[in-house]
């Protein structure tokens, strides 16, 4: 069997290399598409993949196709594969678009009617709540991270829906048969290597730890990160309020701490407990007060350098780590897979109203709320502080109350994370990828 994969950055190798890895490791042919016309360039500012970036496989060297623009992809791809594996990508062709075949959606759509079925990989951070139902319908099987995803996204969907009483249950029972029909829950590659980052820890004395890394935030997609986290001044952020969000926002400008204060204040707790901080950054994000970040730090990763597959940037920092800082962003389940204490700060999740959809609003809602014994406040693993005490929580730490308990790692891993310690979930997704031949 001959298995595609649409390598369209370099960091779908952190979820993907596995897959690539077990297609070889079982006898099949593990083939790679890259564009040669973007080679080097940034897409939303992250590195687009190069002959180069190709990592080094532990099971075989994966046969490497080179195509030039997206309307050639199917033409080249058909000859190649059995099979097609493209990661958290919509295969439902944007309605608005002029030229549908500059879309990867419809060259995946001409696979599908030469008989070459799409295997899609949605299990990262809930990228599966994130669609619409109609991109379940459009593959053969999607891959989700875990069963609670499926419930989550099953009551986003109720919740974007205008359907009541008799039609509602009617699409519940529609959304259970996509799932029935479609779905197979397999974990996530991307969590695999961080069970080796775990025993590593484990194995070793952490309790002279001293590193506190810190996932820098991504603000610029975020109205109240947007207005608190870019600005050293409170006067700025006021008046950005009023002229960008006609005033929301205001009462927590003139309350809540501001980005800057937050670091000065992880500035002093280092200096207090004589901790090493170490920042981990993305390309795309704005790093607002890099300076003052880079001068507090033993060591800074700007993203631009990482490495994905086999060996994860962002777990290898976290090796040493007694915990994690982070802002509104998924690593947190990194953090807990790791054995890692996270201390998550919550900012608000309340948006303009016409500024966003509704998938949005819900996808926020139902993830990423902050109600005891979710993602993002799990007793024992996740500690949850919201924004305007985050300079009282910091000032006020008490490092021997950081510490993960490992019977609620299991029951957090359990429920969110898909997988269990006796197989991968790259075993999971090409065992999927089997059971369609």
């Amino acid at each position: 069997m001959k298995v595609g994969f649409l390598i369209l950055r370099d960091n779908f190798y952190k979820n993907l290399g596995g897959t690539i890895d077990e297609c070889m490791k079982r006898g099949y042919e593990s083939v790679i598409f890259l564009d040669e016309t973007m080679f080097g360039k940034f897409i939303k500012k992250s590195l687009a993949p190069t002959l180069i970036s190709v990592p080094k496989f532990i099971h075989g060297k994966p046969k490497i196709i080179k195509y030039q623009g997206v309307n050639r992809f199917a033409d080249e791809a058909i000859s190649h594969i059995d099979v097609m594996v493209v990661f958290c990508l919509s295969t439902t062709i944007p309605k608005s678009n002029d030229f549908p075949e500059m879309t990867y959606q419809y060259q995946l759509k001409i696979l599908r009617k030469k008989g070459i079925p799409i295997v899609s990989i949605y299990s990262h951070f809930y990228d599966n709540c994130y669609v619409d139902i109609e991109v379940y319908e459009s593959v053969d099987i999607l891959c989700a991270i875990s069963q609670y995803s499926l419930e989550a996204f099953k009551e986003i969907l109720f919740k974007c829906s205008t359907f009541k009483g008799k039609k509602l249950d009617e699409y519940g029972k529609y959304i259970d048969n996509v799932f029935l029909r479609k779905v197979k829950v397999t974990g996530s590659g991307l969590f695999d290597p961080l069970k080796n980052i775990y025993k590593k820890r484990m194995d070793r004395s952490i309790e002279n730890n001293t590193d506190v890394v810190l996932f820098i935030p991504k603000i610029f997609n975020q109205p109240f990160m947007n207005l608190m986290f870019n600005n050293r001044s409170k006067v700025v952020s006021i008046i950005k309020s009023l002229i960008l969000y006609k005033g929301h926002y205001f009462s927590q400008i003139m309350k809540e701490p501001n980005y800057y204060s937050f670091i000065k204040s992880l500035e002093r707790m280092i200096t207090q407990y004589q901790l090493n901080l170490i920042c981990k950054s993305r390309p795309k994000h704005k790093n607002t007060f890099d300076k003052k970040l880079k001068a507090l730090s033993k060591e800074y990763y700007s993203g631009v350098d990482d490495t994905y597959y086999p060996n994860f940037t962002s777990h290898q920092i976290m090796l040493n780590a007694i915990y994690c800082i982070q802002i509104r962003t998924f690593s947190v389940i990194e953090s807990v897979i790791a054995g890692v204490p996270s201390l998550h700060f919550q900012v608000p999740i309340v948006y303009p109203s016409h500024k966003i959809n509704k998938l949005d609003i819900y996808f926020n809602e139902v993830i990423r709320n902050a109600q005891e014994n979710t993602l993002f406040n799990f007793e024992g693993c996740v500690w949850n502080i919201v924004w305007k005490d985050a300079l009282d929580f910091i000032e006020n730490i008490n490092l021997n109350d950081l510490v993960q308990d490992p019977a609620q790692r299991l029951k957090y891993i359990k429920k969110f994370c898909g997988f269990d310690n006796n197989r991968t979930a790259a075993e999971k997704e090409v065992d999927a990828i089997e059971s369609l031949f």
